[in-house]
């Protein structure tokens, strides 16, 4: 269970990366195809209950973490710290990778990996459950910025899911309560995702506020927020009001790659959603 665990945090790592705009998440590698089994195991493993679907849902994630390790050498999506965690689920132990220096800043036979990608996917699905082989990616290196450029947006942005349905993928199954001024139940210390002037709590995750990386919010996506000791009432960048625990993270639907808490002092804190998903804990931990 705990080896499941592991293979399932890096792939909602690896969901994060894809989905949360700027930074890392700018180097997404997955196609359509990719992306939606990406999404199904992260949907499968929330509902899963017998050993069999767990133990399918392992071997499936394992297979997908041994594909995209293989790519992602190129791409330098992962930091060597994240690299080194991959190889320690697939191998057994941390095997650190080369220095991204060693990476060619040019790669003449990108066409030809692509094509060699599209054929491993044309027998990955004679055997059913590793579909998500299929597909390509293409990232070039420029010889001036030093940054990855990507191909255009057609070929490289997930038509499906949203940004927002892979945040509440990554972070439920929720419920939706109703906590107020008048009765602040939060459900603390579920993450909440909040939209539209509705609350829904994680029935399994939650985000300790001692995660390393919270820094002072100043996007001003929480443009308002008055302490009551125990909860904040806060609103959010359209004027629309909520009820909060006191440093309970939470989500708003309109920056889903970022997960906010208001610090006891009322100071308004955030997280890039890829380091909260690799820090998540089930409730109860």
């Amino acid at each position: 269970m705990e080896d499941l665990e592991k293979v399932m945090d890096f792939l909602a790592l690896i969901s994060a990366k894809e989905s949360t705009p700027g930074g890392s998440g700018a180097l997404a590698i997955l196609d359509e195809g990719e992306a939606a089994t990406l999404s199904s195991l992260l949907a499968g493993y929330a509902h899963a209950s017998s050993s069999m679907q767990l133990a399918q849902l392992e071997r499936e994630g394992r297979q997908f973490l041994t594909q995209y390790r293989e790519r992602e050498r190129y791409a330098g999506v992962l930091d060597d710290q994240e690299r080194s965690q991959l190889n320690g689920i697939l191998d057994g132990r941390p095997v650190h990778p080369p220095k991204k220096a060693q990476v060619r800043p040019d790669f003449p036979s990108l066409k030809v990996a692509a094509a060699a990608l599209a054929i491993t996917a044309t027998i990955a699905a004679g055997i059913g459950s590793a579909q998500f082989l299929r597909g390509q990616f293409e990232s070039q290196q420029t010889g001036t910025s030093g940054k990855v450029q990507l191909p255009p947006p057609g070929q490289q942005v997930p038509l499906a899911p949203t940004d927002l349905q892979r945040t509440e993928q990554l972070l439920g199954p929720w419920r939706t309560i109703a906590p107020s001024a008048q009765r602040p139940q939060t459900a603390s210390p579920a993450i909440l995702l909040l939209t539209g002037g509705s609350t829904e709590a994680s029935l399994k995750w939650k985000i300790p506020s001692s995660t390393s990386g919270w820094q002072p919010d100043q996007s001003g996506a929480v443009s308002q927020v008055v302490m009551h000791g125990s909860y904040a009432a806060i609103t959010d960048a359209d004027g629309t009001p909520y009820v909060v625990g006191t440093g309970q993270a939470f989500i708003l639907a309109s920056s889903p790659g970022v997960v906010f808490r208001v610090s006891p002092d009322g100071t308004p804190m955030s997280l890039p959603l890829a380091q909260a998903v690799a820090s998540r804990q089930p409730l109860g931990h």
